[in-house]
């Protein structure tokens, strides 16, 4: 009897060493049932019992019954609808845990959003997390917020990195509020000055030529001539008598 006392007064300081606490629901239900099997009253948990015995109850359950005591004001009915309520409590708590821990780790900053937007929005899951008593320590947050950022940002989370910066993550907010400025500043500049370059290669070009174009009119020219040029054939035919008759002796009868 005194070895049953001892062991129940062992497990009894488990629960007092190990008390309910919002995260260690499972390990403390565990626990709790350990110590009311060891005594006998694990059926207080599983199930609700009677105000009072039927009549045709056995010795047994009187007994049982007794030993319980139950009364109206403190039932096992009372323990079973606790445990209840605790289960679906900590059911949902999980469940807001899983969802709020999945939205922090997939969010990605979106193109065209403020950095101060979306540090916000990340620092507003690490809030909930931390009420629902889940801890995340700064430097995890602080590599969560920088590795949801554009890669516009990379160089300035290598220079984060490098220099070892132990920042917090309101910190990190207005550190990302200034180089989001710089960042912008420095986009404007590469396209005024890609607009720059580009009048300047269109000034410079001089307007040629195709090949086909000079060739085409030139060669017509060459091929064709001018109507005045051409002789007629009467001049033609003037022009082969004046160099028959240069070549005909004087004295000479051409028709008899």
């Amino acid at each position: 009897m005194t070895t049953n006392n001892n062991q129940t007064f062992l497990l009894r300081s488990v629960l007092e060493k190990d008390k309910l606490n919002g995260t260690n629901f499972i390990d403390w239900y565990r626990n709790l049932r350990i110590v009311l099997k060891q005594e006998k009253n694990l059926d207080v948990l599983d199930h609700p019992l009677p105000i009072e015995l039927a009549r045709n109850a056995t010795a047994a359950q009187r007994e049982a019954f007794k030993k319980k005591k139950v009364t109206p004001t403190m039932t096992s009915t009372s323990s079973f609808a606790i445990m209840v309520h605790l289960k679906e409590m900590f059911q949902e708590q999980a469940r807001q845990r899983f969802v709020t821990t999945k939205a922090l780790t997939s969010c990605k900053m979106a193109l065209g959003t403020p950095v101060s937007s979306h540090v916000l929005k990340m620092k507003w899951y690490l809030d909930t997390l931390e009420k629902l008593n889940v801890r995340v320590n700064r430097e995890l947050a602080i590599d969560l917020i920088l590795g949801s950022l554009l890669d516009s940002y990379d160089s300035y989370i290598m220079n984060y990195n490098m220099h070892k910066m132990d920042k917090s993550v309101t910190e990190l907010h207005g550190m990302l509020k200034s180089a989001e400025e710089n960042i912008h500043k420095t986009n404007h500049v590469l396209i005024v000055q890609k607009g720059i370059s580009k009048k300047g290669k269109a000034k410079g070009k001089v307007p040629t030529k195709s090949k086909d174009n000079k060739a085409g009119p030139k060669s017509k020219d060459k091929r064709k001539r001018h109507p005045s040029l051409s002789p007629s054939p009467s001049k033609m035919r003037a022009h082969a008598s004046t160099i028959i008759m240069l070549g005909i002796g004087k004295g000479t009868v051409l028709y008899t």
